[in-house]
């Protein structure tokens, strides 16, 4: 059983960028593709764990990009190849009612109640178009912010986000 949502994101795209935290997973993964449209890197940037890996089909660097400062500059490259481009997102959730919502199996192997993955097929569209599954894995974060804004609290940020043409 999946659960489905669909958003569509234009290239006059006039959303205003105001600094929140998401802590719904399904937010995160919204406001990822939201951010990349509006070309806030930094915002963009918080969405990521400290400690964050992107596998990706461009560079080909085996084990993915490791850590904020390699991530930062490939999605600097992503805003700059976004910004003319249309895409919809349909999101696909796995969720089986046995068994909590929370509960996947990490990029580690070993299962935790503090991981999800979620799934966000997007079509990217200018002229023709093109399919891509970007699967992302979120973990909670309990020592808040890096700023200290949120000490305390608990969200999720994107732990490992897989990226397949």
């Amino acid at each position: 059983m999946y659960c489905i949502a669909e958003l569509y994101v234009g290239s006059g795209n006039t959303m205003t960028n105001k600094k929140k935290l998401v802590y719904n997973n399904e937010d995160i993964v919204f406001e990822y593709f939201k951010l990349i449209k509006n070309k806030d890197i930094e915002s963009l940037m918080e969405l990521f764990a400290p400690n964050a890996i992107v596998y990706e089909p461009f560079s080909k660097i085996t084990g993915g990009l490791k850590g904020k400062r390699a991530i930062e500059s490939f999605l600097r490259v992503v805003i700059m190849a976004n910004d003319t481009l249309q895409h919809q997102i349909v999101l696909e959730k796995e969720s089986n009612p046995n068994e909590p919502k929370s509960y996947y199996r990490g990029s580690d192997g070993n299962n935790n109640n503090n991981i999800n993955l979620i799934t966000a097929l997007v079509k990217f569209e200018k002229g023709d178009s093109v399919m891509a599954r970007f699967t992302f894995e979120l973990a909670s974060d309990n020592n808040g912010n890096d700023d200290g804004a949120t000490a305390g609290k608990k969200y999720n940020r994107i732990k490992t986000l897989h990226i397949q043409f």
